[in-house]
């Protein structure tokens, strides 16, 4: 059987392409705004913690008591010890001249 494209089933056909079309364009319209303004929030959000964060960070270092000093002394890297092992020699001598 060889079907044919009747003229109502072609209008029908493009009714609901434009019904869904349109439904879309009102579903975007109304859901849209809340979808946005719900990522807005969420990123909003993690920047405050991240200035929180950073704040809290800064306060740590910041506070102390009015008057006292704090001196922080970086740890040197050790010097690898030698073994001998790579047969190279330190030899500890002073410029003469």
């Amino acid at each position: 059987m060889v079907y044919q494209a009747d003229l109502v089933g072609f209008f029908r056909t493009i009714l609901i392409i434009i019904l869904i079309y349109y439904a879309f364009r009102i579903l975007f319209r109304v859901a849209l705004p809340f979808i946005l303004k719900f990522f807005a929030k969420k990123v909003q959000k993690n920047f405050e913690n991240q200035y929180k964060q950073q704040q809290g960070f800064q306060e740590e270092n910041i506070k102390s008591d009015e008057g006292e000093i704090k001196v922080t002394i970086p740890k040197k890297p050790s010097k690898p010890k030698h073994d001998g092992s790579t047969g190279d020699e330190y030899i500890d001598f002073e410029e003469v001249e």
